[in-house]
């Protein structure tokens, strides 16, 4: 498909939004260490993160073979296309590293819809803390408990969302003594968010794989979180 349309003779733009061009596992950090990955593709996918076996969740199988030939392929095609559109400075840099041409790539941060009316917390006692996305090991909730576990000040925790990792930080959140102070809501529809924001002093992305579309996180979270740690740490 991608050299049908590579060679279709008509101008193509792609939007790039993950890792799937360029990474085998498509996740960029390594499963055991969760080290970043900062490398392009190359042998060292192979040889070193033996990125060739990946899990499989679409059969009977535990893992499936991933063809590095193939990537390399589909990197060239991807290559030949007029724009590759991004969303953050990260994957711009990112397509950079793997040989895209500078100049056919262009940033477009997506701007969200002005709120009808600014919510401010009411930075209660309570000392709410929120988490909202997938429960999936990237997303790191665990590294989230094992962080609160530290902390003495008095504090509420929820964590909404579900995922395939939920079942593990449950567990962890009992071993941790945290049961009294986290809780988990499950799925909880969008327009139910606003009140949970309104309501916590602090919102948390813990994401220990490089998030390509997570720009929420790099400013008002992240600044909190440094602010917020260093007070009650």
């Amino acid at each position: 498909m991608l050299e049908a349309v590579a060679k279709s003779g008509v101008a193509v733009a792609r939007m790039v939004h993950d890792h799937d061009i360029y990474c085998m596992r498509s996740y960029k950090y390594d499963w055991l260490t969760r080290k970043i990955c900062k490398r392009p593709a190359s042998l060292y996918c192979i040889f070193r993160c033996g990125a060739c076996f990946v899990r499989n969740r679409s059969s009977f199988w535990p893992f499936r073979w991933v063809s590095y030939r193939k990537k390399r392929k589909e990197i060239a095609l991807n290559r030949e296309f007029d724009r590759l559109i991004v969303a953050s400075e990260y994957m711009r840099q990112e397509l950079l590293r793997n040989g895209f041409d500078a100049a056919r790539i262009e940033m477009h941060p997506p701007v969200p819809r002005a709120a009808e009316q600014r919510l401010t917390s009411s930075f209660s006692e309570r000392n709410l803390i929120i988490y909202s996305g997938q429960i999936i090991r990237g997303k790191g909730v665990d590294v989230l408990l094992q962080a609160l576990s530290k902390v003495s000040r008095p504090f509420e925790c929820v964590i909404l969302g579900d995922g395939n990792h939920r079942a593990y930080c449950e567990q962890l959140a009992k071993d941790l003594g945290l049961s009294h102070r986290v809780r988990f809501a499950g799925f909880v529809p969008q327009e139910e968010l606003r009140g949970y924001f309104a309501e916590a002093t602090l919102a948390v992305m813990s994401s220990v794989w490089p998030e390509p579309f997570g720009a929420s996180g790099y400013g008002h979270t992240v600044a909190a979180s440094v602010v917020w740690w260093r007070r009650w740490r």
